[in-house]
């Protein structure tokens, strides 16, 4: 059975926002923060990667599978002692809804916070699967940096595969239901046209996926330099024997996108994409 590995995106963006431009230092990590026997001493092991996120300094920390209470609470308590302002949003009991965890350095403003789930799932009765069940969706939320310049941050997870990596077509690949969520994703996009928006998550879906292209005709991808040059083992897939499974020609499915491409102007660039390729022996001692 594959498992899946950490993976961490390390961008310093140059935005060309509202009132100028600034360089924004985004992290997106998915940190598995699943339950025992599935993911033992998971409470140990965030401490350690919030030493190594906040290690980096960001300005904007994404996180995904932070499912629990106990363990958002964890993150909060190391990344609050850092003067970092924890983004969380609504969730009934101790399981959280889309697990999604966003921390913003103090000094950037917090205008707004909007969780929207996805309207498009996959059935709640693959419990073995849990997306049906876990309310994926995406955070967005509006921030005024420290020189007033406006912009919006969206984390997101979209549903998971589970078929044949092989045969993308498969049914519990879920092909039709990442390809629904990523147009809900552009529709919103498009529905605040005038907004800087950066995009951070696990998409789940490769790079060279039809549903993926597609999506990036009107979104632009920061995160291309660093997929295309990151030395093996890269990626987002882990197998014991392989270190690093292909699919479909690459094993990256963690993006950072942005709307420029739907901007009037074209100055959004990465001057730096830096992602930890060895973040998979990092992961096996944490």
């Amino acid at each position: 059975m594959m498992r899946r590995a950490g993976y961490v995106i390390v961008l310093l963006i140059a935005v060309h926002a509202s009132a100028g431009s600034i360089d924004v230092h985004l992290v997106s990590w998915n940190l598995h923060g699943l339950f025992w026997p599935i993911a033992p001493h998971t409470p140990t092991r965030l401490r350690i990667a919030a030493e190594k996120v906040l290690a980096l300094e960001p300005d904007v920390v994404m996180f995904e599978e932070v499912w629990f209470r106990r363990y958002a609470e964890v993150l909060k308590t190391e990344f609050v002692a850092r003067r970092y302002q924890s983004i969380d949003y609504h969730h009934r009991g101790p399981i959280r809804t889309g697990g999604l965890l966003v921390f913003i350095k103090e000094g950037w403003t917090i205008d707004k916070i909007e969780f929207v789930k996805y309207s498009s799932v996959a059935p709640w009765w693959y419990v073995y699967e849990l997306d049906g069940l876990s309310g994926k969706g995406f955070l967005a939320v509006d921030v005024t940096a420290p020189g007033g310049e406006h912009l919006t941050f969206i984390d997101t997870h979209l549903q998971s595969q589970y078929g044949n990596p092989n045969k993308p077509e498969a049914k519990h690949n879920w092909l039709k239901i990442r390809d629904s969520e990523l147009a809900q994703l552009d529709g919103y996009g498009q529905a605040h046209s005038a907004t800087t928006i950066i995009l951070a998550g696990d998409f789940n879906t490769m790079p060279d996926e039809p549903i993926m292209r597609n999506f990036k005709l009107s979104w632009g991808e920061l995160t291309e330099y660093a997929r295309m040059s990151c030395a093996k083992p890269c990626g987002t897939h882990w197998d014991k024997k392989t270190k690093c499974l292909p699919m479909n020609g690459s094993t990256m499915c963690s993006f950072v996108l942005h709307t420029v491409l739907r901007r009037t102007f074209s100055s959004f660039r990465t001057r730096r994409s830096t992602a930890l390729t060895r973040i998979t022996k990092a992961w096996t001692r944490i």
